[in-house]
């Protein structure tokens, strides 16, 4: 698949080798957004400098359980048999500069902490030395954001936590598919959506006192039609595509309202930076 950048207007073409995946983030809290792109044999850097794609890192396996997220704690990446890795230096993005990570597993999500997800459904927050579990049922998926780990549970219940105890965040929500946690507008307002199988997209407010109320809330979405996928992020929330690739994106100046507004193009992935929006 190809790769674009949203400038504001459209959608621009980056050409690079064919991509399974992209990630945005900013690491460790400053500088420009860092894009990464990967397929199941190779990791992409986009060079912000001389404005290309650069080849970092052979997996040298075959796979589909690839992956990469880029957040204030650095660079993490999945190899398709659940290695970890992490935290390329600046001046050395190739094979040599990855450091290897205790532990196994199949997803990870990175914001301003670290947190990972085993073959059996446990979660772990990275501590800076080893992987903490944060004992409950097993889990499905999660999503961080605004120092905030939520997580889908195979009972189909959604729980949040701040690296202690899980909180479960209640709710009448039917079957649930996916959960995204990003903000809605600057300053940051933590929040998280969660989508069903009926096709109906709920909002949960930040569990942080002093932040809206703490319920969920059924979001209007007959725009959208068929959602396939949600992408949270901190330049609104959520951006949403839908089962022919149309893109949607929460409208930043009206947070209130859960106005959405339509984006041009089709896209079949999305990811979305502090700085700058990038799709497949």
């Amino acid at each position: 698949m190809r790769s674009f950048r949203f400038d504001g207007n459209g959608w621009e073409l980056w050409p690079s080798s064919p991509l399974t995946g992209i990630a945005v983030g900013r690491p460790y809290g400053f500088g420009d957004d860092e894009v990464w792109g990967f397929n199941a044999k190779q990791l992409f850097r986009f060079d912000n400098f001389y404005r290309t794609w650069r080849g970092a890192w052979d997996w040298n396996a075959e796979g589909s359980r690839t992956m990469v997220s880029v957040g204030d704690k650095g660079i993490w990446a999945l190899t398709p048999d659940g290695k970890v890795y992490s935290d390329p230096p600046v001046a050395l993005r190739g094979g040599s500069g990855w450091r290897t990570m205790p532990g196994s597993l199949v997803s990870l999500a990175v914001h301003d902490s670290v947190w990972g997800v085993d073959a059996s459904g446990r979660v772990f927050r990275w501590n800076g030395a080893s992987w903490e579990p944060l004992p409950n049922e097993p889990m499905q998926c999660i999503s961080v954001f605004d120092r905030t780990c939520w997580a889908l549970s195979v009972k189909n219940q959604v729980f949040w936590t701040t690296g202690h105890d899980w909180t479960p965040a209640g709710g009448n929500l039917g079957v649930v598919k996916a959960i995204c946690a990003g903000a809605l507008r600057r300053p940051f307002h933590g929040v998280c959506w969660a989508l069903n199988a009926a096709n109906q997209l709920f909002l949960y407010s930040s569990p942080f006192p002093g932040r809206w109320a703490t319920e969920w809330k059924l979001a209007p979405s007959e725009i959208l039609g068929e959602i396939r996928s949600l992408t949270g992020g901190a330049l609104g929330c959520p951006w949403v595509l839908n089962s022919n690739g149309h893109i949607f994106r929460q409208d930043p100046h009206r947070p209130e309202e859960i106005a959405w507004e339509r984006i041009q193009g089709e896209l079949t992935a999305i990811a979305v930076g502090p700085g700058s929006i990038w799709g497949l």
